[in-house]
């Protein structure tokens, strides 16, 4: 059956009404399965809608991202209801009327969209002060200094906190980001040092700047943004699309970390600290996460207490983890050729023990 309830919460205070009343749904709607199973055994199981609808194990905010594509899904599991009433009447499919009358008068009002997403990421000036690591903007100053790099496109460039220091290298700077509020911290960075400088809000896995680059880059572990194999691959042909004939794709991952992936849930640990310019107050960050190994998405939860040890806001982070083979095989199939691939910043070689994967591709053609 259609089990509404997400396997992560987005503790976002207009989120969480909708979160607790899903929990209340999933289980009415199990005790409705059993019960239209047990009344009309000869009803088409609706596990099929599930998988189809869902194939991504419930990861409702990125399965209605258009309007055709929400309508031929609809229409899919309008029609194995009808095809049920039809095969075994009204009265023995009562159960499973009810069932769907309830998914799709509450889809609407549990499902988290893509637009909620942002309000994780929703002041660009909080999300400076939150990131202040400068530990990777060495390497990609080395990936724009070869004389041959003068254009660049950074997918996912938010605040501008790796781009902005690229600048003095480049003749060309587009970035791309999903939030306007981000694209703005980042245009008061530029004071027109660069004549060809722009910024696109959109979605990496379908943006298109109408040129191409000498390097499109994805920093700062954005790809583990990307949840389904079809929206990996979307974006990697995106990235192609936008590479020049000798072109380089370089980005950085995680290495994932078992370690932390089976940390105890229900334990924190401080992430970081930084003071709120509004409220002037240090905050301190605490981390907590739960790993769920048939997604293979790390469930993130961070905490935000003030001085006085009380909570202010809590926010969760889906990230998805990439193992090292696997992503090799993503960049293998989607016609990329690994050029290197580094375990740290400063370019020392990938192995076991690296803490990050980063790579560095060319466009097999």
């Amino acid at each position: 059956m259609f089990y509404l309830i997400l396997n992560y919460q987005l503790n976002i205070l207009l989120l969480e009404k909708r979160i607790h009343l899903g929990k209340l749904v999933d289980s009415l709607i199990k005790k409705f399965d059993s019960i239209t199973k047990m009344k009309c055994p000869e009803c088409k199981s609706l596990d099929y809608s599930r998988e189809f609808l869902f194939k991504e194990n419930s990861l409702l905010y990125v399965f209605p991202t258009s309007f055709p594509t929400r309508t031929i899904l609809y229409f899919q599991y309008i029609c194995t209801i009808v095809m049920n009433v039809m095969k075994n009447g009204v009265l023995e499919c009562f159960y499973l009327i009810i069932v769907s009358f309830i998914y799709f008068l509450l889809f609407h009002i549990i499902m988290i969209s893509p637009e909620d997403l942002l309000k994780l990421y929703s002041d660009g000036n909080l999300y400076d002060l939150e990131n202040t690591t400068q530990r990777d903007i060495d390497f990609w100053k080395s990936v724009v200094e070869p004389p041959k790099v003068s254009s660049f496109l950074e997918l996912c460039c938010g605040t501008g906190r790796i781009g902005a220091e690229l600048l003095p290298f480049l003749h060309t700077y587009h970035g791309v980001d999903l939030s306007n509020s981000f694209l703005e911290t980042f245009r008061r960075k530029n004071p027109d040092s660069l004549a060809d400088f722009e910024l696109f809000q959109g979605d990496m896995k379908n943006i298109s700047t109408g040129r191409t680059y000498d390097v499109v880059a994805i920093p700062f572990n954005s790809l583990s943004h990307l949840y389904t194999f079809e929206d990996i691959s979307k974006t990697l042909q995106n990235v192609k699309r936008h590479m020049n004939q000798n072109a380089r794709f370089v980005f950085d991952i995680h290495n994932p970390s078992l370690e932390l992936l089976l940390r105890n849930p229900s334990e924190e640990f401080v992430a970081k600290e930084f003071v709120d310019p509004r409220s002037k107050e240090k905050i301190i960050v605490y981390e907590s996460n739960r790993y769920d190994r048939s997604t293979q998405i790390n469930h993130i939860s961070w905490r935000y207490v003030n001085e006085e040890g009380s909570e202010v806001k809590r926010l969760e982070l889906p990230m998805r983890v990439f193992f090292p083979s696997e992503m090799d095989n993503y960049l293998l199939y989607q016609g990329f050729k690994i050029e290197a691939k580094y375990g740290t910043f400063d370019k020392k070689g990938f192995d076991s023990e690296s803490p990050k994967q980063i790579y560095v591709c060319q466009n097999r053609g």
